[in-house]
């Protein structure tokens, strides 16, 4: 009966937005309202509910935080005309395919390698729309192009987060990091045919074979390698791979050129003031500077129902002022309107910002609603329910699908593997199977969760100013989700 009325609030979701095209805010607010009700039925009281609405505010400041500037530096460029000097320096590459796949697949990854936390989407949907996409395409691409990057991105935050809940050796670390590195080194060649489907269906898929297989593999094998060496600089590292070759494939007609006007480098400022002082933070001693100074996080109580404990904590996932992915977004956009405006450019401040801040205000009541429904299911212990009477049946099969479901409902691979990585890892060890393996399966399966969590639905679609069409970035993501969730499933049933 548990089992039922928890996952209720998953199915209301996927019919509002698959089935009816519903906008995700009222599809998460009603299916908030209905968790509610549930919690109240499981024993959770006033306290529980409003530290849980409590814990989903904050989460929705820490991800505005993340669009608000990424909004921003799209309308500063976009105010100076350089999006359209963009858009024909890329037509120059004589391979269009090859273009998406750079901009869509190996940006975004490398992006996700050092930052994560979305802004590998708000950064480049767009500038993919910017480069001529429809705002559907330019949401969908960089959400599928990064997945595989996800566990070994954020300088490893989810990687880490599995091995902390586990208490893993370091020889068992690099044992589940090698298992999950192989699950998504696949993935990784796989989302490389999908871009380019989405890019011309089967017969672009044929004519970017080669390409895709040469990066792919390379990424893979890369992925593959560092994470015997240090697992925090695999994502990164093969990002770095990937562009560098990337750029060697590709060819340029050297008869489209820009003809006076803004340069490239110029309308392309943010983004390379944005990679540097991502660099320079995270891989330089400045990194324990900006993780250790001006951190902000709410202290909550513990709370409990009739079947789950949540222990108090004194500062809920802080906003690291140095080290947050919207600070380095935002710093670029300071430096870039600095530079714009000594060049000459004519930039209305005002009107940028009251834009952007009108643009957003749509996105945050959409993901309080969502976070809301994310922290009160975690609270009330109705994720618990799931994991556990998810196992019932082909365990192997079903344990990536068990972290892509953590992913969506917490929107993060982090939390999915802090919430559910014990539980997987426990219980293989029950059952007489390589916990080492179950681990590397969820952790993936939580990567793959990524690109249909509905939280990364409102990034996308508020960077790309389609707000209330979320449903129809969804419905292309999620079959994608569910092919290689199954995939991975069935991989490691034969490795078990």
């Amino acid at each position: 009966m548990n089992f039922i009325i928890s996952i209720i609030p998953i199915i209301i979701l996927l019919v509002l937005l698959l089935g009816f095209k519903t906008s995700i805010k009222r599809a998460a607010l009603i299916s908030l309202f209905y968790t509610l009700l549930v919690s109240i039925y499981l024993g959770a009281d006033g306290k529980l509910i409003a530290v849980s609405f409590g814990k989903g505010l904050w989460m929705t400041f820490w991800i505005i935080y993340i669009i608000w500037p990424a909004l921003l530096v799209y309308k500063l460029i976009d105010t100076t005309g350089g999006f359209k000097v963009i858009k024909e320096k890329f037509k120059a590459f004589s391979d269009k395919l090859l273009q998406l796949l750079i901009v869509g697949w190996i940006f975004p990854s490398f992006l996700q390698g050092v930052t994560g936390f979305g802004t590998p989407v708000v950064v480049t949907a767009p500038l993919l729309m910017g480069m001529g996409y429809s705002p559907i395409v330019s949401a969908i691409v960089p959400l599928i192009g990064c997945a595989w990057s996800v566990t070994f991105g954020s300088m490893g935050a989810s990687y880490l987060a599995a091995r902390l809940v586990t208490q893993l050796g370091p020889e068992e670390s690099l044992i589940f990091a090698a298992f999950g590195a192989f699950f998504l080194s696949i993935i990784c060649i796989l989302t490389g045919f999908v871009i380019s489907y989405i890019y011309g269906g089967f017969k672009a898929v044929k004519k970017g074979f080669p390409h895709i297989l040469i990066l792919g593999i390379l990424m893979g094998i890369t992925l593959n390698i560092i994470v015997r060496i240090e697992p925090c600089m695999a994502s990164f590292t093969s990002g770095i791979v990937g562009l560098i070759l990337g750029f060697l494939l590709a060819r340029r007609n050297k008869k489209i050129e820009n003809k006076g006007g803004t340069s490239f480098h110029s309308a392309f400022l943010p983004y390379y003031i944005l990679i540097a002082v991502v660099l320079l933070v995270m891989l330089t001693p400045l990194s324990s500077f900006a993780n250790t100074h001006c951190v902000f996080g709410f202290s909550f109580p513990e709370t409990s129902t009739k079947i789950w404990t949540n222990p108090a904590i004194m500062s809920y996932n802080p906003i690291k002022i140095f080290a947050h992915p919207g600070s380095f977004i935002l710093f670029s956009a300071f430096i870039s309107y600095i530079v714009y405006k000594k060049k000459g450019f004519g930039i209305d401040t005002k009107k940028i910002l009251r834009d952007t801040t009108v643009t957003t205000i749509p996105s945050f009541v959409s993901i309080a609603a969502i976070l809301s429904l994310s922290s009160l299911m975690r609270d009330s212990g109705m994720i618990s329910i799931l994991a556990q009477k998810a196992t019932f049946f082909l365990f192997p099969f079903f344990s990536p699908m068990i972290g892509a479901l953590g992913t969506f409902i917490t929107g993060s691979n982090t939390s999915s593997n802090m919430l559910l990585g014990a539980f997987q890892y426990t219980t293989a060890k029950n059952l007489g199977i390589n916990p080492l393996l179950i681990l590397g399966s969820q952790t993936a399966g939580g990567a793959i969760g990524k690109m249909f969590s509905p939280t990364d639905m409102v990034l996308a679609a508020s960077v790309t100013n389609i707000l209330g069409r979320e449903g129809e970035i969804m419905r292309f993501t999620v079959k994608i989700g569910i092919i290689f969730c199954v995939l991975i499933g069935i991989l490691t049933i034969f490795m078990v």
